[in-house]
């Protein structure tokens, strides 16, 4: 894609990379505290919204631009999400989007390990579809998970463990999340 600049080549700025950041405070163009009026007035005419019913007391609306889901905007399931509401959860699974350290949706939980520390895996025994990874080193922000696939994690046999610092060799994370720190 070629973009049009104004100024010297020295004032140049590319943005495109920006667009595919996840930051402490967002995914893509969308900011947590931002209104989703505000998110769509920014998408105008770019982005198509589509509600996803998860099935874990959330609901999503996915954030669809060239029928590609970039991001999914989360909300409790007995609500409807207004314009005026203001984001407070933010995930993807679309491996265009990385954090500033190049950390990727379905990247290796070891490699990702290199980078935000040692991972430990868990699971609730009311949302056994959800997976979630916590990393020792990880901004407080950030949240991984993997959702509705085997699990990753190798947990004891007892029915009262669900939680575990082993996982199965060539484990990924699917989901990256922004949330308030």
């Amino acid at each position: 894609m070629l973009l049009k600049q104004k100024g010297t080549p020295s004032a140049i700025t590319f943005f495109l990379d920006d667009v595919y950041q996840i930051t402490d405070t967002g995914i893509g163009q969308a900011s947590i505290g931002m209104t989703f009026g505000r998110l769509k007035s920014i998408l105008y005419g770019k982005a198509q919204f589509k509600d996803v019913e998860l099935g874990i007391g959330m609901k999503a609306k996915a954030v669809i631009i060239d029928n590609d889901v970039q991001y999914y905007i989360l909300y409790p399931s007995f609500k409807t999400l207004e314009n005026t509401d203001p984001i407070s959860l933010l995930v993807t699974n679309n491996t265009r989007y990385k954090t500033k350290e190049g950390i990727r949706p379905k990247q290796l939980i070891r490699d990702v390990e290199n980078v935000y520390g040692d991972a430990s895996l868990s699971y609730n025994d009311t949302l056994k579809n959800e997976e979630k990874i916590h990393f020792n080193k990880a901004p407080q922000s950030l949240w991984f998970s993997r959702y509705n696939t085997p699990k990753a994690g190798m947990y004891a046999s007892t029915n009262t463990s669900k939680f575990t610092r082993d996982y199965k060799e060539g484990s990924v994370i699917l989901f990256i999340g922004v949330k308030r720190p």
